[in-house]
């Protein structure tokens, strides 16, 4: 993949992504003006505990804002910092960030009801949610296998693949219409073999990760790894945020993580 070819595509994510960040800011501060939002919970009370752990829609509704938003600004930063430098970790971290975005569809799940609906609409958008997770756990376990200087040639491949591997999972992995939690996601068949599988593949890029520090001796692969960790945990405690607690958590862990990773990648590329 080319440079030019590759900001051709980091533009076409930023448009996409900043349309669909209007129009979530923009249906959300309808549905705020009309009350739909269940920011409190009925039997709230002053205390702190009670306001952080207490579950209400409105936690999950903010973190699909909050999701939207970090794709956005995410994907602004990578293509202006990384504008010349060839770097497939780049690529994936672009395909990411569509992982991201996906997820954030959930918004629609809780802003207008569909968990009542049943619908095809429904099931559509918990298909794209269950895609896009799967999309940010396999976009970094290739990052971190695929990182010499001779693949850059095959990101293009990769990222195709990457892509119809999720859809194609996605599509096949049964979906529960009639359980929709808070967080505005469907329960899924297999789900806790579903969250071991991801535990296991953070395990492996983990490891990837420090296996190209321990023979390259580059640290910007140990720190890779630590930067990948924060923003994983990150990622999915805004994924299944009921609360204030984990929105708040979800939030910094992913933001701290974010700038880790961008600004250890520059740093490495720009005295390669």
């Amino acid at each position: 993949m080319t440079l030019k070819t590759r900001n051709k595509i980091f533009l076409v994510f930023i448009s996409i992504f900043s349309v669909v960040f209007l129009l979530d800011l923009t249906l959300f501060t309808i549905k705020a003006f009309k009350g739909s939002i269940v920011f409190l919970d009925n039997n709230f009370s002053n205390k702190i505990v009670n306001f952080l752990f207490s579950p209400v829609n409105g936690a999950g509704i903010i973190s699909s804002i909050i999701l939207c938003c970090f794709a956005t600004i995410a994907s602004f930063l990578i293509s202006q910092v990384f504008e010349k430098t060839h770097a497939s970790e780049i690529i994936y971290f672009a395909e990411f960030l569509l992982g991201i975005l996906l997820v954030s569809f959930k918004l629609y799940v809780l802003l207008f009801s569909l968990e009542k609906t049943y619908s095809f609409v429904l099931l559509i958008i918990q298909r794209c949610a269950f895609a896009g997770q799967i999309l940010c756990v396999i976009s970094f376990l290739v990052s971190s296998l695929f990182n010499d200087e001779d693949q850059l040639q095959n990101t293009e491949k990769n990222f195709s693949i990457i892509l119809a591997a999720s859809i194609i999972i996605s599509s096949a992995t049964p979906v529960n219409m009639h359980t929709i939690r808070l967080s505005g996601l469907a329960d899924i068949g297999f789900k806790t073999s579903f969250f071991v599988v991801v535990i296991i593949l953070m395990i492996i890029t983990v490891i990837s990760f420090a296996l190209c520090w321990y023979e390259r001796d580059e640290k910007h692969y140990l720190k890779s790894s630590f930067a990948f960790i924060l923003i994983m945990c990150g990622s999915f405690c805004l994924f299944y945020s009921i609360n204030y607690f984990f929105l708040f958590l979800g939030t910094c862990i992913l933001a701290i993580g974010t700038k880790m990773y961008i600004s250890m990648l520059h740093k490495y590329y720009l005295w390669k």
